[in-house]
């Protein structure tokens, strides 16, 4: 595998950051308890800053119920990577309101190849279809 250093870089601190999950913040619901507990157990993108000027600048996480998070490479969103440390943070802090009875998250997949990049001023996530070829450290 050929990866940038943007990109190697990139990883190294998703992996310090969070695991996989397919749900988002908006999930919507019937208001229920239910709920209300995954709601304080949801993580979004939309509170932290996803300026940037050059891939360097951002991260690629994974939003979503943190209780289902099975492992650091199924990213599915992108934050300046000034903002991984709060990141990181508040998942921990939402991770200690998961059930911890509930039946652990089955994690057998292999890690797709997905990246953060600046585009228009803005971290996106990279799903790196076809590849994610290297990009000039510089790309915006």
């Amino acid at each position: 595998m050929n990866l940038s250093h943007s990109a190697v870089s990139s990883a190294l601190v998703v992996l310090g950051v969070v695991g996989c999950s397919t749900s988002s913040a908006d999930d919507g619901g019937d208001g229920s308890s239910a709920d209300a507990g995954a709601a304080a157990t949801t993580i979004a993108t939309s509170g932290y800053a996803q300026e940037c000027t050059t891939d360097r600048d951002c991260v690629a996480v994974v939003a979503g119920d943190v209780c289902n998070f099975c492992n650091a490479c199924k990213t599915n969103a992108a934050i300046a990577a000034r903002e991984a440390p709060r990141f990181r943070a508040d998942v921990d802090a939402k991770t200690k309101l998961c059930d911890p009875n509930a039946p652990p998250v089955s994690c057998t997949e292999e890690c797709p190849q997905r990246r953060a990049i600046c585009e228009g001023a803005k971290c996106v996530h990279d799903d790196c279809k076809g590849g994610c070829a290297p990009r000039d450290a510089g790309s915006d």
